[in-house]
C-alpha cells in the first residue's frame, strides 16, 4: 500500500481530558497548614469509637452484598 493510503486510513486523534489544575490554599495558608489540617481532622475522626456510623457501616455492607451477589 502507498503511504499516502495509509496515512488516510488512520483513525482521528482524539483529545485527552486533563485533571483540573489543584485550587488555590486558603487565604493565609499554606499548603503544609492545610495538609496538617486535615490529617488532624483524619485522626480524630479514627480515634472515635462511633466513626463511621453504624448506619453508614450497614449501608455500605448491603451495597457490597448485593453487588457480590451479581456477579456470581
Amino acid at each position: 500500500m502507498p503511504a499516502t493510503v495509509v496515512a488516510t486510513l488512520r483513525a482521528p486523534r482524539t483529545k485527552r481530558k486533563r485533571s483540573p489544575a489543584k485550587p488555590p490554599p486558603p487565604a493565609g495558608k499554606p499548603w503544609l497548614a492545610v495538609r496538617k489540617d486535615k490529617v488532624a481532622r483524619a485522626r480524630k475522626l479514627l480515634d472515635n469509637p462511633d466513626y463511621p456510623p453504624p448506619k453508614v457501616l450497614d449501608s455500605v455492607a448491603r451495597l457490597l452484598a448485593k453487588h457480590l451477589r451479581q456477579g456470581d
